[in-house]
């Protein structure tokens, strides 16, 4: 499979490795992709050292993915290898190559320059050895005066494979035959010179081993190769022929980079769930059956939630609603990171409970609050003394009761009680009416004659509030401004003082 280049985020540039899965893999020695370098990608790190370095296109239109030897100079060093590669028998050498060089194209070569007689050299090409006629696909082979053999394949078709078009080329030894194939197709072969025995390797004495080019016996480089290479791999097993069927069906991978943030978690294309930032792999299958390999550089972002508490009189606005019910209420809002915040709220709203039953001569209101003020309705005026849940008036009128619960002012409506007895509601100082009471931001005090007094304000566990002193007209308006609840309002003269409650509403 193909390792074609890709750029990662954040701008740092790499090679990205994409090899295909065969079964025959447990017996891949080395294979060179050619993306970019010769290192070997096969496992054992048997990477090369090339002459030159020229990149163009592979077989699947991926710029920069084989190696283009130029005819002259370009050959790829092996030869710090050369102990693990001389191995013996089986062997396979597969290779994709484009050429329209039909001339002493040196494909693999291992050997000993010094005197040109322990080597075994893998060409493509004519006018190549003397023992064949229009050899197309062959390979020579010596170790000592009695291990040699020339084998090819001889064609007058030279298209099939010199047509600068993109080709596999197989040599296959199996320690009884040598075979070769063109693309999927056994090519037929001619042994004429010296005994095919389908040996590889194991040479003695040899020192050199390279890609593209041979040396002779002068120790020269010569016989380069003129064309383009691609995904060269060497097996240490005789690949049958359906699997190099399965090689030359080797499929294009397609290769992805993504970037994502996700809240909490991210299932990839595949399934995989993954529940922390970190760089991922994944795989799919792409439009054409082969893998899709995606890198996923994956920041995992954290929801946040949260719990307020929270009391109201009547009603609650939360979030663009009015809430008039205690209760637990949930809402999902974004937070900082675009991830969802669960905010959750448990409200306790007190509706106070105003109302009133009229018995009788007795007005009973609910038994719920903990302070009550009745006042009489027609001149707004509290009446001292009646603080309970229960009011019995003295003379007919229109009578309400100012309530607190739980903090929450509010007060009844206004009940008209008719009182048939001649009893008459005394006022606790005729000398002064304050009105309006209850009140919200202000209230006058009138006296009955031009008289110096002044007033304090205290709450109801009796802290000093406010205070005015040295008033002398008859009618005098306070505004203060007091929250809402209940007061206790002292009018003071020389004479002595007297108190009323001086009730606040909303």
């Amino acid at each position: 499979m193909k390792k074609l280049p890709l750029t990662i985020l954040l701008l740092i540039s790499t090679f990205v490795i994409a090899k295909a899965q065969f079964s025959f893999d447990s017996c891949l020695i080395a294979y060179y992709p050619f993306n970019g370098n010769v290192q070997d990608h096969g496992g054992n790190d048997y990477h090369g050292i090339s002459t030159t370095n020229f990149y163009v296109n592979d077989r699947f239109g991926t710029s920069m993915s084989s190696f283009l030897f130029d005819g002259s100079t370009s050959f790829i060093e092996l030869s710090t290898h050369l102990p693990d590669l001389n191995f013996s028998q089986p062997a396979t050498v597969a290779v994709w190559v484009k050429t329209n060089n039909d001339s002493r194209n040196t494909i693999l070569a291992l050997q000993d320059p010094s005197f040109n007689a322990y080597f075994q050299r893998l060409y493509i090409g004519d006018n190549i050895t003397q023992y064949l006629q229009n050899e197309l696909v062959l390979f020579g082979r010596q170790n000592g005066a009695s291990d040699y053999v020339v084998a090819g394949h001889e064609t007058s078709n030279r298209a099939k494979l010199i047509d600068n078009n993109w080709h596999l080329v197989v040599y296959v030894f199996d320690g009884v035959n040598s075979t070769f194939y063109l693309d999927t197709n056994q090519l037929s072969k001619t042994v004429n010179h010296g005994s095919d025995q389908g040996k590889f390797g194991n040479l003695s004495f040899t020192t050199i081993c390279t890609i593209g080019a041979r040396y002779d016996g002068s120790m020269i480089p010569g016989a380069f190769f003129e064309g383009a290479m691609d995904d060269f791999r060497l097996y240490n097993c005789a690949l049958n022929n359906s699997q190099i069927v399965e090689l030359f069906s080797e499929c294009r991978p397609t290769m992805d980079t993504s970037l994502i943030s996700s809240c909490d978690k991210y299932i990839s294309p595949s399934g995989k769930l993954f529940t922390a930032s970190g760089t991922y792999l994944d795989t799919i299958p792409n439009s054409t059956g082969c893998d899709s390999l995606m890198t996923i550089n994956l920041t995992i972002l954290n929801s946040s939630s949260a719990s307020i508490s929270a009391s109201a009189c009547d009603a609650y606005s939360w979030l663009g609603n009015t809430l008039t019910s205690s209760g637990t209420y949930i809402d999902t809002l974004v937070n900082a990171t675009g991830c969802d915040s669960v905010v959750t709220l448990n409200l306790n709203v007190t509706n106070v409970d105003t109302n009133v039953v009229l018995s009788v001569n007795s007005l009973t209101a609910s038994s719920g609050a903990s302070f009550y003020q009745w006042y009489n309705c027609d001149n707004l005026q509290i009446i001292p003394g009646a603080n309970s849940a229960v009011f019995t008036p003295t003379q007919t009128g229109k009578y309400a009761v100012f309530l607190i619960q739980n903090g929450c002012v509010d007060s009844s409506g206004c009940h008209q009680v008719i009182i048939t007895s001649n009893d008459a509601l005394v006022s606790s100082n005729n000398n002064f009416r304050i009105y309006p009471n209850p009140t919200s931001d202000y209230f006058t005090i009138e006296s009955r004659s031009e008289t110096e007094y002044s007033i304090e304000l205290f709450t109801m566990d009796g802290k000093l509030l406010n205070n005015s002193k040295n008033l002398f007209t008859r009618r005098n308006t306070i505004f203060w401004s007091l929250a809402p609840g209940m007061y206790i309002l002292k009018i003071l003269r020389d004479d002595g003082y007297f108190e009323e409650h001086l009730l606040i509403k909303n």
